[in-house]
């Protein structure tokens, strides 16, 4: 397997109503530096997983539209959501 160097910090925080969003890709001050994906620790386990792909593809695909990401995401955590992935709690 290939190795990432791109792996950014993922953070899970409790967004307020005025950010009015499930997730966020903060960008990297260095371009060839990860960002950062904070995720609503609020959310349903799916959501969640949807979220957290959306927010991962803004930090690979960075010139990709909104649309498409989301359009992405909400499909690649359909796929894994049926074929039984799930968040492990350690």
């Amino acid at each position: 397997m290939k190795t990432l160097h791109r792996l950014p910090q993922v953070r899970y925080v409790e967004f307020t109503k005025k950010q009015d969003a499930w997730g966020r890709w903060i960008p990297p001050i260095k371009h060839n530096r990860p960002g950062i994906v904070e995720v609503d620790s609020r959310l349903e386990p799916s959501a969640e997983l949807d979220t957290l792909l959306h927010e991962l593809l803004h930090e690979y695909f960075r010139d990709t539209t909104e649309e498409k990401v989301d359009e992405t995401a909400t499909l690649m955590a359909a796929v894994l959501w049926r074929e039984g992935y799930r968040k492990v709690k350690q």
